[in-house]
């Protein structure tokens, strides 16, 4: 967070369409943009829905359909962070929970997000490890493209709080 707080000025828009988390990933950067001032505003909503909500705000082009392809030909100033935990983490954390150890149709396959970025003309990288998030982000942010950066995270890190096994555990332990 520390190398978006330094990025983030008055009319800073964060977008979050993470379905599970308790605690807005965006939430911390409210400390820099000012939350009072006019454009700087928290747009928080389950998964899909982040961009729609954008373009409603008038930032983004109304017919905001391919993310990437759109922002490259009107060349607007975006980045977009995605998380990517490989799995319908949400929907994985509540079977855990109800039905411990009997895991169905939550894994995804997902595409190179960073490579596909870089398809549509925008920028593009995939991170891995939390040291070269702050990196990637100044190349992100130097490129003076709509940028795209993947974060990969380990699947078992559910929330900022528990882990799968955790939940698995505790489940199991209450008779689930």
């Amino acid at each position: 967070m520390t190398a978006l707080g330094d990025h983030v000025t008055q009319d800073f828009v964060g977008a979050a369409a993470e379905a599970h988390q308790r605690r807005n990933p965006i939430q911390p950067l409210e400390e820099v943009a000012d939350p009072q001032s006019v454009g700087s505003e928290q747009i928080d909503g389950q998964v899909g829905d982040a961009l729609p909500q954008l373009a409603a705000e008038d930032l983004l082009d109304a017919d905001f359909h391919a993310g990437d392809a759109t922002a490259v030909q009107y060349r607007v100033p975006v980045l977009f962070v995605v998380v990517n935990n490989g799995m319908y983490g949400t929907i994985r954390m509540h079977q855990e929970r109800d039905f411990p150890a009997r895991v169905y149709g939550t894994a995804l396959q997902n595409p190179d997000f960073g490579l596909l970025a870089r398809a549509y003309g925008a920028f593009g990288e995939v991170v891995e490890r939390t040291e070269d998030f702050a990196p990637a982000f100044e190349r992100a942010i130097e490129s003076g493209k709509p940028a795209v950066l993947e974060l990969r995270i380990d699947p078992e890190a559910i929330t900022t709080r528990t882990t799968l096994s955790s939940i698995r555990a505790q489940a199991l332990r209450s008779g689930g």
